[in-house]
């Protein structure tokens, strides 16, 4: 019974959600940058770079929403703006479709291989993973995620089935790897299906003015998620577009910067945790609140990683064992520098990904968009000048940290008055951490 209660802790759920979910998949990626050549997997890494950051202007648009405006409300009110989401994001989906399959048969000829699977099999991942994306926006606005494990598990694991099935018989080449993961997508959409977590008639819910108002309030939103993803993959798309470095490059970039994603699981979930109870904080008013939230949850996250990080530093030809293998060992001294310089960029990331929270948390998404994209330009200049000037995948990893110090910088000054952290509240904070305390006092 004690366990139980553990268990469904919103920040042990979400915490142990966002676990599965990243060690699962976890496996496929060791698995494939461990069988398959460079140039192969480093094309595959560019196909997800690309699905991913047009994932987030759909989840953009419609989860911070829903996230944002049914936290603490009834279940009749979770449905509607539930439904509201789904039509905002079968218009998104169905306008990116046809901008997909328009640039595929215009430029098909020019484009390499990735880019041309992004292209005309993008549409039909987007429509596989429509429905449990939206599963997972109502249930993370209820804080149920421990309901979440199950759909998360069945989209990694049977991914990481179909691809050892295509490894063992020799078979994994990119057009199937984008046909196994649209059907693991489409198998995720008819587990929450089958468990009622939405229905199909939620369709026959038509709120123009909820729509509009997921509009409003997500055009901002997508516009820092946005960013934020080009943040992380501009890298990826530049060292691609560089003569000398190309796919293999962004393999040796890719295998160290994916301990980021292992790092990123407290980080994500606490920061989520933080977003909702921000939210209804502001909502009621309580100011002194969101600031006292703001600084216990940096803390439980920094408490989380720096261990993690420390392993990492102490054991980097371990950690790149485990993620690329023995065929990475002409580039082992660059890929352990990349993993060294991912202890600062992680401890900033910290800060900056909770201060972006507590501008949405506050209705202030176009400050955080704002602040992103500033982040995102600078970090994009920053990038070209390491990887065509000199032609450098360390100088990519310094860049980033430098733009992440800038960002935290602009945020912090945008932030109104009323909300900026006073330093000192942090001992003060720090002297009463408890983890597992769900009431937060004033």
């Amino acid at each position: 019974m004690k366990v139980d209660r553990i268990l469904r802790n919103r920040n042990v759920s979400s915490l142990t959600s966002n676990l599965i979910f990243s060690v699962s998949g976890f496996f496929s990626f060791v698995l494939l940058s461990q069988s398959i050549p460079p140039e192969l997997f480093g094309g595959w890494i560019l196909f997800l770079s690309l699905s991913s950051m047009t994932d987030l202007i759909r989840t953009g648009m419609t989860r911070a929403a829903i996230i944002h405006y049914a936290s603490g409300g009834s279940s009749g009110k979770l449905r509607e703006i539930g439904a509201s989401g789904l039509w905002l994001d079968i218009l998104l989906l169905s306008s990116i479709s046809v901008i997909c399959w328009g640039a595929y048969f215009a430029g098909h000829l020019y484009w390499n291989e990735s880019i041309r699977l992004f292209f005309i099999g993008y549409p039909f991942l987007g429509f596989s993973n429509m429905l449990w994306n939206n599963a997972l926006s109502r249930l993370q606005a209820q804080e149920l995620y421990h309901k979440t494990i199950g759909m998360r598990l069945i989209q990694t694991l049977s991914f990481l089935g179909f691809c050892l099935v295509l490894v063992y018989y020799s078979l994994a080449q990119l057009p199937e790897l984008v046909f196994a993961y649209v059907v693991s997508n489409i198998l995720s959409s008819v587990y929450v299906l089958l468990k009622h977590w939405l229905s199909i008639s939620d369709l026959r819910i038509l709120e123009r003015k909820a729509i509009v108002q997921h509009w409003h309030y997500g055009k901002y939103a997508v516009g820092s998620m946005l960013s934020s993803s080009l943040l992380k993959s501009s890298a990826t798309y530049i060292i691609g577009l560089s003569p000398a470095l190309g796919m293999t490059g962004i393999s040796i970039f890719s295998i160290p910067f994916k301990t980021v994603e292992i790092l990123e699981i407290p980080i994500r979930s606490l920061a989520l945790n933080a977003f909702n109870r921000i939210s209804v904080a502001y909502r009621d008013g309580k100011d002194n609140q969101i600031r006292i939230l703001y600084v216990r949850y940096t803390i439980y996250i920094l408490a989380l990683t720096i261990p993690m990080l420390i392993g990492m530093s102490l054991l980097p030809d371990f950690v790149l064992g485990i993620l690329g293998g023995k065929q990475y060992l002409p580039y082992w001294t660059t890929m352990c520098v990349l993993l060294w310089l991912i202890v600062p960029y992680t401890i900033l990331l910290v800060f900056d990904r909770l201060l972006g929270v507590t501008m949405e948390g506050v209705g202030l998404p176009r400050l955080n968009m704002i602040k992103t994209l500033l982040m995102t330009f600078s970090s994009i200049i920053g990038n070209l000048i390491a990887v065509f000037a000199f032609q450098s995948i360390i100088g990519v990893a310094i860049s980033s940290i430098f733009f992440t110090i800038i960002g935290i910088s602009a945020g912090y000054w945008m932030l109104p008055r009323i909300y900026r952290i006073n330093w000192k509240e942090y001992k003060g904070v720090f002297a009463s951490f408890r983890f597992n305390k769900e009431k937060v006092t004033e």
